[in-house]
């Protein structure tokens, strides 16, 4: 890709944001958190060194303008500035459509994975510490039979799981709109906490609902299954804008449910 790709929630100029989301951490209980660019559930009571999931790569509409979508599974980065992420994603620019799988390790900016994913391709993306400090990443496509894995070094806080849609960043502190991807399944998303695997349901998560500041609807998520192992994103029909918002714009809020 000629533009590199970065999370948003903890883009390195940007960290001060993490810090600020840190506030946030007692109104998480039992509480919907709107998020500008991710949605799906996230896990904070445990201490993991792992987690994994399972979902089709969606196929996205094509428009006018630049625009992508990604799916990932992380460790870490609800409300610290460490993230390790693996995932895939789709990314429209100069009238060209790819898909990708990737993964990144904050503060840096994603890597392409050499691993040829395809809209329609079911893919399991997994992180594992496999020693204090020492982490696998896996991305297998479960339709092809093609695998990636690498082994890095990566400090990390251990303090969250996540398994979330996110509509991407650019390098310039905008946020590329979300493509029309209809809706995306995450099955079998499990983490590991102090040693034990446990379902995405067994862990306390809470759910993201992608909304912006107005309260409009970009991406909303289905309850978790009854195993506590699988959830829906669905695409709302709601148009977002090109360059919509820096990073510093950003105004988190929740609402009890």
């Amino acid at each position: 890709m000629n533009m590199r790709l970065i999370s948003f929630r903890f883009a390195p100029l940007f960290i001060v944001v993490a810090i600020f989301l840190a506030s946030f951490q007692s109104a998480f209980a039992l509480s919907e958190w709107h998020s500008i660019n991710w949605a799906g559930y996230a896990a904070q009571r445990g201490y993991y060194t792992g987690v994994t999931a399972t979902w089709t790569v969606p196929a996205v509409t094509l428009e006018d303008g630049e625009h992508g979508d990604s799916q990932w599974v992380g460790i870490g980065g609800v409300s610290t500035g460490d993230l390790i992420q693996v995932g895939t994603q789709s990314y429209m620019k100069d009238g060209e459509l790819s898909y990708q799988a990737w993964y990144e390790m904050l503060p840096d900016y994603s890597t392409d994975a050499p691993l040829a994913v395809n809209a329609g391709d079911s893919v399991t993306a997994t992180l594992s510490e496999t020693s204090p400090g020492t982490w696998l990443i896996q991305i297998t496509n479960n339709s092809t039979g093609g695998n990636f894995e690498k082994t890095v070094q990566y400090d990390s806080s251990h303090s969250s799981a996540e398994w979330v849609e996110e509509m991407m960043s650019n390098a310039d502190a905008t946020l590329r709109p979300l493509s029309r991807f209809g809706s995306v399944t995450f099955t079998n998303s499990y983490a590991t906490d102090n040693g034990a695997q446990k379902s995405a349901g067994d862990e306390s998560t809470r759910f993201y609902t992608m909304t912006d500041k107005a309260g409009n609807v970009i991406t909303s998520v289905s309850p978790l299954s009854g195993d506590g192992t699988s959830f829906t994103a669905s695409r709302s029909s709601y148009t977002v804008p090109q360059g919509m918002l820096s990073y510093l714009n950003i105004v988190p809020r929740t609402v009890t449910v």
